[in-house]
C-alpha cells in the first residue's frame, strides 16, 4: 500500500529510480506498482556478498569507486589517479611487463601473478588493470 501512496503523490517519472536492501517482497512489489521503474540493490548490501569472495582494500576501494561514479568517465578517472602512469608491454597473449614511473612488474594473467606479489597476497590485480 506504501507504494501505492507513493506511485499517487509522486507519479512514475522518466529517471525514477528505486534502491533498495535486496528483499524479495519489496522487489516483487516494485514491480507490480512501477513496471517501468529501474530497480537496484543497495550497495553496502552488495558489499557484504561481495566482499566474501573478494577481500582487501583494493578491491573494497575499486567497488566503492565505481559505486559513487555516475559516469564510467568518472570512475575510470577515479581509478587512473590510483594506478598512476602506467606503459603495457606485451610479451605474449597472457604476459607483460608493466612499467610505471619508479617501478616495473611482470604481470601473468592466466597465473594470476604479479611480480609486486599483490595478486597473489592481497588478491588484489592492481597491475593487470592496465588490460581494462
Amino acid at each position: 500500500m506504501v507504494l501505492h501512496g507513493l506511485k499517487t503523490a509522486i507519479g512514475e517519472s522518466e529517471g525514477l529510480v528505486f534502491s533498495s536492501d535486496r528483499q524479495k517482497g519489496l522487489d516483487e512489489a516494485v514491480q507490480v506498482v512501477y513496471p517501468r521503474v529501474e530497480h537496484r540493490e543497495c550497495i553496502a548490501h552488495l558489499y557484504g556478498n561481495f566482499k566474501k569472495k573478494f577481500r582487501g582494500d583494493c578491491y573494497r576501494d575499486n567497488l566503492w569507486a565505481a559505486a559513487k561514479a555516475y559516469t564510467p568517465n568518472v570512475y575510470e578517472t577515479s581509478i587512473a589517479k590510483g594506478l598512476g602512469q602506467y606503459e603495457v608491454l606485451w610479451s605474449d597473449e597472457f604476459s607483460a611487463e608493466v612499467i610505471g614511473p619508479q617501478s616495473r612488474f611482470e604481470v601473468r594473467l592466466h597465473e594470476t601473478q604479479c611480480s609486486c606479489r599483490l595478486w597473489q597476497v592481497k588478491r588484489c590485480a592492481m597491475h593487470s588493470l592496465q588490460w581494462q
